[in-house]
């Protein structure tokens, strides 16, 4: 939507990442994973590791970013990933910095979240309810996440094909999605 309002975007993502009419700035870093035992690989790692292999990735952009935007390239930066540039909106106080949260936000998470307090960092939720853990972060608005069902039409003689939306964790009922296809054939 941004971007129809006539605002520049530039998307942070690895090498090979192509948008559409959007620029891609890539740090240099290539994909972590082009198959799904690429995938399978490195979640083993994480599994069997205290390293926080995944997040060192992360920050690695995300300093490239603050850098970016400290000279004059953006006027700010939005990120789904607080973990990997909370750190860094302390040292770039020049840099305003909006977070949309996806994740539950627990009493640890904003105790978390104020060691790294600091005037240029604002936080959007995606409920109301979200905010419950949390509820002096300092939130500038909800944006909910969703499909309107209003678009689909109900069909109650569906194709053959199961349909999971969502990211690829636990709490998400991926392994229920899977058990449902399979014992549906």
């Amino acid at each position: 939507g941004l971007k129809a309002q006539g605002h520049k975007i530039t998307f942070f993502g690895p090498l090979g990442t192509n948008l559409h009419n959007v620029a891609v700035k890539t740090a240099n870093l290539s994909p972590l994973v082009r198959k799904m035992r690429d995938l399978n690989e490195i979640m083993d790692i994480e599994a069997k590791s205290s390293q926080n292999l995944l997040g060192l990735w992360d920050q690695y952009r995300a300093h490239d970013m603050f850098k970016r935007a400290e000279r004059g390239e953006f006027v700010g930066l939005h990120s789904h990933h607080p973990e990997a540039a909370l750190p860094y909106a302390r040292l770039y106080p020049s840099v305003p910095v909006v977070y949309t949260l996806h994740d539950p936000v627990d009493p640890w998470f904003g105790k978390a979240m104020r060691l790294y307090e600091s005037p240029n960092q604002f936080y959007v939720s995606i409920s109301e309810n979200q905010r419950k853990g949390a509820p002096d972060l300092p939130y500038v608005g909800t944006v909910h996440n969703g499909i309107n069902t209003g678009m689909y039409e109900f069909n109650d003689t569906p194709d053959d094909y199961l349909l999971f939306a969502g990211r690829i964790m636990a709490d998400k009922g991926v392994s229920e999605a899977i058990e449902v296809a399979q014992q549906t054939g």
